[in-house]
């Protein structure tokens, strides 16, 4: 090679060297865009937290509702330069049910069974007591996250963790616990039954199944009322995919969570 060919080549290398830096430079800049704020709200005489993490403008908003499931909030933290959208999570003390106190009275929920009338009455009942002023309470706490928080959403992934021979994708199997409550169910012989999807449409299902995951798509016309998420939106046709693992499963549910912006970023689901 003479010296004139030599440089060319060397000036085309270094302007091909200098034009991938400066685009790495500019892709690690736009993914390590996160904006972080707090939104509260008075619940008798007790103020709850939402922590908020913004890295987009999509409309997929992640939510944590169980402040001692601390793997998932870990997973999507740890993701969230990867992927679109909202995560909000409830801090509530580090507890899984929230307190508040009315009236001289204490009153204790599972923010997860509080999005119909039948989920609110039975998990007041079951965790203190219930009363009409409570369900009131409640009730307008459960609006403001449906139509102020989940208002825009187009999808929302729940973020959920469970611990072991407690709750897992066997729950819903052919004479599960739950088997009642489920459409379909896959399960993988390659994943770890705690760790599953749990979905409210059909063609979240089939995709979901095709990556190798167990995953349930719920019967929106049969699930039990039990007040979760997950009924309120089969039953407002709202696309819902609950991502369940276990604790201490952080890698396992980053994957997971990644498989999921892998599905609704490359084509919407109908």
């Amino acid at each position: 090679m003479n010296i004139k060919s030599y440089t060319i080549a060397l000036i085309l290398f270094l302007l091909q060297l200098s034009y991938s830096c400066t685009n790495k430079t500019k892709e690690e800049k736009a993914d390590t865009i996160i904006k972080e704020n707090t939104a509260s709200y008075k619940l008798g005489n007790r103020t709850i937290i939402f922590k908020t993490y913004t890295t987009s403008t999509d409309k997929s908003i992640y939510f944590n509702m169980h402040d001692d499931e601390n793997t998932a909030v870990e997973a999507a933290i740890s993701v969230l330069n990867k992927i679109s959208g909202k995560l909000i999570e409830i801090k509530a003390s580090g507890e899984r049910l929230i307190s508040f106190n009315m009236d001289t009275a204490i009153y204790k929920f599972d923010p997860n069974r509080i999005y119909t009338p039948a989920g609110r009455k039975a998990t007041l009942e079951r965790y203190s007591r219930y009363t009409p002023q409570a369900d009131s309470a409640v009730e307008k706490f459960a609006r403001y996250i449906t139509d102020t928080l989940l208002q825009n959403a187009d999808i929302i992934i729940a973020l959920h963790n469970n611990t072991p021979d407690n709750y897992s994708i066997l729950s819903y199997s052919e004479n599960g616990e739950y088997a009642a409550d489920a459409a379909k169910v896959y399960i993988s012989p390659q994943q770890d039954p705690d760790d599953f999807f749990y979905v409210t449409q059909d063609d979240f299902y089939k995709k979901i199944s095709k990556k190798g995951y167990n995953v349930l798509l719920q019967d929106n016309a049969k699930v039990t009322d039990d007040g979760s998420l997950s009924v309120y939106c089969g039953t407002k046709g709202i696309k819902y995919i609950n991502v369940e693992a276990q604790k201490g499963h952080t890698q396992q549910q980053k994957a997971m969570i990644m498989a999921i912006q892998d599905i609704i970023s490359t084509k919407t689901v109908d």
